[in-house]
Order: structure tokens, then sequence, then C-alpha cells
């Protein structure tokens, strides 16, 4: 599975226990074996395409990710 993907079903996954899912970049970077920007990167790229939304403040490194919209689960083929 691409990172792509893993980083959206880790989202998922984590949405379904507590939601909305809240970490830190860096955390999600150590799990995933990618830099802090490559995460960022990517979680951009969900919003832009719909897949879900997230919020992060720079200071703390903390996100908080909303459980997927129908397109993010569609693109894993849930």
């Amino acid at each position: 599975m691409d990172f792509e993907k893993a980083l959206l079903k880790f989202i998922h996954d984590a949405n379904e226990i507590k939601s909305p899912f809240c970490t830190t970049i860096s955390d999600l970077s150590v799990w995933f074996g990618k830099e802090d920007s490559e995460v960022l990167e990517t979680l951009e790229k969900f919003k832009t395409q719909k897949y879900c939304t997230s919020s992060y403040l720079v200071k703390s490194g903390k996100i908080t990710i909303k459980p997927l919209r129908k397109s993010g689960i569609e693109f894993l083929g849930l």
C-alpha cells in the first residue's frame, strides 16, 4: 500500500475509535517513517482532493483530522 492510502486508512481507522482524531505531525512522521514536511504536504493534498479535513497548529505541532469524506472513502475502496 502506498503512503497516501496507508495514511488515509490510518486516519479512517483512528476516527472510528475517537473522532476527531488528534495527534502531532511528529507522531505521524515516526509512524510512517516520513519527514514532517511530507506528512503535511500529503494532508494538504487530502484537503484539496476533499478526502478529509484537518487543522494544524504550527506552534504546538498538533493536528486535528476529521472523519473521511465520501471521496476519501471511495479512494480507499471502502
